[in-house]
């Protein structure tokens, strides 16, 4: 008896797409409403016919229906086996055949640190029981299974990386290994893990929007105190106004040392813009002095010393690089 996948003329492996297809060109074929003869019998097996295409039909482009059936598939083929010995197997309806869903795999500008996973479906388009090992050849690479499930006809063989411990820059490959009795896969894997500079802007803009907020009500706090102490609550927004002159110069030191114009530019430019909103702010805002003083120094404090910050949280990775800034790397 022809099994679904011989009934429309299709790879057991077949997509989705490619059952629709052949459906539809059998259909043309054998739908009654195309048999050209007045001959009853001849419009009778046609019409047998159609029948069964649509019932292979039903099954196949059905994905828990198909799995169903599959399962069903082995199980008859798994009785015709005739002898089973080691990675060899033998049935009546000949050797496993080992076929996967995807030959590659591409993760690209991976963050430091996280993980990343996929999958891919094994399947025996052959006969007998289909058995064997999945391995890899890297440690930032694991599979969920380490061998084949021999009680399933189709399965679902889940992976992912983990960079952990991986330096930043790195481009690598690994591969999964299959060795069955239906033959051998071997599936590459690439890796690269993203640049010091995306993973340094990342926390630098994290940084400084959250030290923008802190110094806000830290200043906001200070101008509530001087009220409450009767002092003139000004005085907070002259102190906050001096830190971020201080800001700019502590800046000044670092893009000469460092060598990075950038730095120094930010402060300035930080200090002026500063200056503008609070003269703005001050007319109805009281408190506005203060609060977007204090706010401008933590956050220009913060984005210049955020490579500093970041390179001494990675210090424990010997792989990392610890003066991202002024691209110095150190192994």
């Amino acid at each position: 008896m022809p099994t679904y996948y011989e009934i429309l003329d299709i790879e057991e492996s077949a997509t989705t797409e490619k059952i629709k297809e052949n459906f539809r060109l059998l259909s043309h074929i054998y739908h009654p409403d195309k048999i050209q003869s007045d001959d009853p019998r001849i419009k009778q097996k046609g019409k047998e016919k159609f029948q069964e295409i649509y019932e292979a039909y039903k099954v196949l482009s059905d994905t828990e229906k198909r799995r169903q059936y599959d399962e069903q598939l082995m199980e008859l083929r798994d009785k015709q086996t005739t002898v089973s010995t080691g990675y060899s197997s033998v049935s009546g309806r000949g050797v496993p055949k080992l076929e996967i869903s995807k030959t590659s795999f591409n993760f690209s500008n991976i963050r430091a640190g996280a993980s990343a996973s996929d999958s891919f479906t094994v399947s025996n388009v052959g006969g007998g029981t289909l058995s064997g090992t999945i391995t890899t050849n890297k440690k930032w690479l694991k599979v969920s299974q380490s061998s084949i499930d021999t009680v399933r006809h189709k399965q679902d063989v889940s992976f992912y990386i983990d960079t952990s411990g991986l330096p930043f820059g790195l481009k690598d490959t690994a591969a999964i290994e299959i060795q069955s009795n239906g033959g051998v896969e071997r599936i590459p894997v690439n890796l690269s893990v993203e640049a010091p500079e995306a993973d340094l802007d990342r926390f630098r803009s994290g940084l400084t929007i959250g030290s923008l907020i802190l110094g806000g009500l830290f200043g906001f706090l200070i101008f509530k105190l001087s009220f409450l102490q009767g002092m003139n609550a000004n005085v907070a927004g002259i102190a906050g106004i001096a830190a971020l002159i201080g800001s700019v110069i502590v800046s000044g030191k670092l893009a000469a040392k460092e060598s990075v114009g950038f730095i120094f530019g930010f402060g300035c430019g930080t200090l002026i813009i500063g200056f503008i909103i609070l003269a703005i702010l001050e007319k109805y805002f009281p408190h506005a002095l203060s609060t977007v003083a204090w706010s401008l120094v933590y956050g220009s404090l913060a984005n210049i010393s955020s490579a500093s910050i970041r390179n001494a949280f990675w210090r424990g990775n010997k792989a990392v690089p610890i003066s991202i800034g002024t691209g110095v790397n150190a192994h």
